[in-house]
């Protein structure tokens, strides 16, 4: 086997092991006929193809701080292509499998970024080589909830482009709760489904809860009885019972189970007899109460002496009555005496 000077310039480095070759197969392959005859031909083959194996490497390392993202197919391992030729030839990637990032961070807190070199098909690789693709940490933002006097809600930190979720209801003595707003004017509602893009300020609504109360509430002096007053909430009126405190008459607090009762459906409350017993005539005041706020409504006592039909009096009319008996009593018993004598 002749030297071909065309090899002798492309394999360089392996040059040494092609002539061990050479030598080998001309002093002991035309003998044996035999290539396993040649216990050192496997060898210098061996060194041979090691000169002219891999001579680029193609390495994708995806980086980020703490491993914490990953390639678009979801694998979060470094990626190595080895590219193989001869020595002289040229190399590129060609064929090579170029994996894809941005797309799928394995951690929320990164968005897309780039790489430090793109690969691309044509780059000529002449020694290891390595691309390296970064992720690019989210900008942070502060979602704050201005609630007006009620409870206090911590801020929230988010993600740029991440939506906030709608915190628990605020609660605020007297008031009910009526939904979050965007603007300080509270005119337009806050989308909890759209992303944060900057620091931003929630504003709580209110509506101030009010208590009505209705009832016959009048009795005629000395002659009480039972009255019932109900008591309805103007927000979330099936919770209205749960809000009840107690009962007041004249400022005075009434006890319960002796003085009244009170049970659900609304609020309904019974004033007892016995409660009013006392009471002189003219107007008084019942107040019902409540955690977060009250009721209060007019009690009247109705003169004796006064009818609340005809104005006339009844006690006046039963007095003239008992008087008329009188009379004919005395009557009938001068008639009797005057027979009699």
């Amino acid at each position: 086997i002749d030297r071909n000077p065309d090899y002798e310039a492309r394999i360089g480095k392996a040059l040494d092991a092609f002539e061990k070759t050479r030598q080998l197969l001309l002093t002991q392959f035309p003998v044996k006929n035999d290539v396993t005859a040649c216990p050192d031909l496997s060898q210098a083959i061996q060194e041979y193809n090691q000169y002219v194996d891999s001579i680029g490497r193609f390495s994708c390392i995806l980086h980020a701080p703490e491993d914490a993202v990953s390639w678009d197919d979801g694998k979060p391992d470094d990626i190595a292509v080895t590219v193989k030729g001869y020595e002289g030839d040229t190399l590129t990637l060609a064929g090579v499998t170029i994996p894809t990032a941005g797309k799928n961070p394995a951690d929320n807190s990164y968005k897309a970024g780039k790489w430090d070199s793109e690969p691309k098909s044509t780059d000529i690789i002449g020694a290891d080589t390595v691309y390296t693709y970064s992720y690019v940490l989210k900008d942070k933002y502060t979602v704050s909830f201005a609630t007006g006097g009620g409870t206090v809600i911590p801020d929230v930190t988010v993600f740029s482009g991440d939506a906030v979720s709608a915190p628990a209801d605020p609660e605020r003595r007297s008031f009910a709760f009526a939904g979050w707003f965007a603007d300080e004017a509270l005119t337009k509602l806050f989308d909890f489904s759209a992303g944060i893009t900057t620091d931003t300020v929630v504003y709580a609504a209110w509506e101030e809860v009010t208590y009505t109360a209705t009832g016959d509430l009048s009795f005629t002096e000395g002659v009480p009885r039972d009255l019932v007053i109900t008591v309805k909430r103007s927000h979330a009126d099936e919770t209205c019972f749960s809000h009840f405190s107690g009962v007041s008459l004249d400022g005075r607090t009434l006890e319960d189970g002796k003085d009244y009762t009170a049970a659900p459906g609304s609020t309904v409350v019974t004033l007892k007899a016995g409660a009013l017993r006392d009471l002189q005539s003219g107007d008084h005041s019942v107040t019902v109460m409540f955690d977060d706020g009250s009721a209060e409504v007019a009690l009247t006592v109705k003169s004796a002496q006064m009818n609340p039909d005809t104005g006339d009096s009844s006690v006046i009319v039963f007095a003239v009555a008992v008087l008329a008996a009188g009379a004919l009593l005395l009557s009938v018993r001068a008639r009797r005496r005057k027979r009699i004598d």
